[in-house]
């Protein structure tokens, strides 16, 4: 009998069907983790790469390729309105709109009626060089996305939603997002100033001691206006009062990326005027009143007064713009100056009154100095030392002020404070002698008979 025996057929169709699903795992596994780095790439790295701007390939004009306000919220993960980037911290304050009868008492509760105009402003610019753009109103030229992404909103509205949306992180699980929480910052100090003494140096040293972790607004539009919103409108002092709190509020406001933990704000000149509306807002707020010797402040407006007429332009310096302005219309410590030197706005020359208003700029810090033992006296032969010697850790409270922050003041101080186009990063040079050279009998005259009392009481 045959005996037949079966063997099992093997002609290597079964080890080609295992290296095929290897390969085809293989390739699920390669295609799997190329979605995942392309998904990973796209929501977070690929931004970095696109520009703020560029020019369209098909128009040949400039284009923004970022803007904030589109994105999705990381935390509501919905797409976000403009208001929304304004309320998340991504654009700043740049200006303020009050109506003509926006402060009444006659509006309900705390409200007042005003608008605010957000953009998107570039700060590193600041943090890499703030001599290059000296004020705000440079910081927001040179912010590219700013045009693009301005926004109007109801000031009062987003004040009081931002308060509630910055409240909310201080619960730990209700947000995710680090790195877009909002920190709000209290002012840390102000700088007023007679103007032409060494405020905008102030303000780029004060910038420039720890880049990462301070902020400078440089006669920003905003702050000026709400300190002088009740001076030539019917106002309730209770909706002025929020005002300013909602204004500074809002500008203090910084994503936590930014990491700025100190905001300082100068203000323009004119704004001392009304430094009495912020020191009762903000009474425990430290600052400072920067002067200069008389006849070099004069000589420093009537330069540019002379520039003007070469141009065919006004011939009024900036000191002298109330000039055309009746008695009544002056501010109080003005009044308080010509009435103390027989002056009437019929007998008065433009020299007289320049130096009539710089006087009253000094009596008006002088004045709240009195009053509430606030405030410190700067002249401008002090700087730029003083910044790192008294004023941020003796009158800000800011220490410790290591030799590393004072190293990168000293590099501020050594260039032009307003380093525009061709100034930019020019070793600065002193113009003291120069102006006194110059000096006009008028000036010098003025300058004494206006500015001598108080210039010796802030000394």
């Amino acid at each position: 009998m045959a005996i037949i025996h079966h063997y099992k057929g093997n002609d290597g169709t079964s080890e080609k069907k295992r290296k095929q699903q290897k390969v085809m795992k293989f390739v699920t596994y390669i295609l799997l983790l190329y979605a995942f780095g392309y998904f990973i790439y796209i929501k977070h790295i690929a931004g970095i790469f696109v520009p703020d701007r560029d020019v369209d390939p098909v128009t040949g004009k400039e284009r923004i390729r970022r803007r904030p306000e589109r994105h999705v919220s990381k935390h509501t993960k919905k797409k976000t309105t403009p208001r929304d980037a304004a309320l998340e911290g991504h654009f700043t304050l740049i200006d303020i709109a009050i109506e003509a009868e926006g402060l009444l008492a006659s509006i309900p509760g705390k409200r007042y009626n005003a608008v605010g105009t957000f953009c998107k402003i570039e700060w590193k610019k600041q943090q890499d060089n703030p001599s290059t753009v000296p004020m705000f109103k440079d910081l927001q030229a040179q912010s590219y996305m700013c045009e693009a992404t301005q926004i109007e909103v109801d000031l009062f509205d987003l004040a009081q939603d931002a308060r509630a949306y910055d409240a909310s992180f201080n619960d730990p699980d209700a947000f995710t997002g680090k790195k877009s929480v909002v920190l709000p910052v209290e002012p840390a100090g102000l700088v007023f100033h007679e103007t032409r003494c060494g405020s905008t140096l102030t303000a780029n040293l004060l910038a420039a001691f720890s880049p990462d972790h301070s902020r400078v607004y440089s006669e920003s539009s905003p702050p000026v206006h709400a300190l002088r919103a009740c001076d030539d409108r019917p106002c309730d002092p209770d909706k002025h009062s929020q005002l300013i709190k909602d204004v500074f509020y809002l500008m203090g406001r910084t994503l936590r990326v930014d990491r700025p933990q100190h905001v300082f704000y100068k203000i323009q000149s004119i704004g001392t005027m009304d430094i009495d509306k912020f020191t009762s807002v903000f009474p425990k707020t430290p600052w400072v009143y920067l002067y200069r010797d008389s006849v070099e402040v004069m000589m420093s407006h009537f330069k540019d007064a002379q520039t003007l007429k070469k141009k065919g332009k006004k011939r009024l310096p900036v000191c002298a713009r109330g000039y055309v302005k009746p008695m009544n219309r002056q501010p109080r410590t003005t009044q308080k100056i010509l009435q103390k030197h027989a002056k009437t706005m019929d007998n008065i020359e433009v020299a007289e009154y320049c130096a009539a208003h710089l006087a009253a700029l000094s009596l008006a810090a002088m004045d709240e100095h009195k009053k509430t033992g606030m405030g410190r006296f700067i002249n401008y032969n002090q700087l730029p030392d003083i910044t790192w010697d008294r004023i941020l850790p003796e009158f800000f409270d800011i220490n410790p002020i290591s030799d590393g922050m004072i190293e990168n003041m000293k590099q501020v101080a050594g260039v032009y404070s307003k380093g525009r186009n061709h100034k930019a990063n020019q070793v600065w040079e002193e113009d003291a002698t120069k102006k006194h050279s110059k000096a006009t009998p008028e000036v010098i005259a003025a300058a004494h008979e206006f500015l001598s009392d108080i210039y010796d009481e802030m000394e």
